[in-house]
């Protein structure tokens, strides 16, 4: 069927694809503890896991291999030296940027954050769009 300026088309002949496409996650699990990945296969709820850790673990722009999403400025906003209360609610800001663009992340909400001996204790959810939540903490 040919289009033009005087074919009309119904609803029905036109294609929507309306749904995200999601892709797998599956990655190679990092150590942490050595800074190396390894050999085993990781995937979903691991594998976001480790995409949070690494994220928030990572000075954004710092390193050419990722893009300008990937990241926190974390370890930038601590040097700052700002107070205690200003530090907390940029604390929540960074986080928050750093892991919502990814597309298995709906939200990053109930952050808790307490200054301890010279140290921010955080802790928040991460809801994805699955409807999983998962509970993380970063002490900086």
């Amino acid at each position: 069927m040919a289009i033009s300026p005087y074919t009309i088309l119904e609803i029905e002949d036109i294609e929507t694809n309306t749904e995200k496409e999601v892709h797998p996650s599956m990655t190679y699990e990092f150590n942490f503890d050595i800074g190396e990945f390894t050999e085993n296969i990781i995937d979903e709820i691991d594998a976001l896991r480790q995409f949070i850790r690494k994220a928030i673990s990572t000075t954004r722009l710092k390193y050419l291999i990722y893009d300008q999403q990937y990241g926190c400025e974390l370890t930038d906003l601590i040097a700052l030296d700002l107070k205690p209360n200003l530090l907390a609610s940029e604390i929540e800001r960074v986080i928050k940027e750093a892991l919502i663009y990814d597309e298995r992340i709906k939200d990053v909400t109930e952050f808790i954050i307490d200054y301890i001996n010279d140290q921010f204790h955080v802790t928040f959810k991460v809801i994805t769009n699955t409807g999983t939540i998962i509970a993380e903490e970063v002490i900086s």
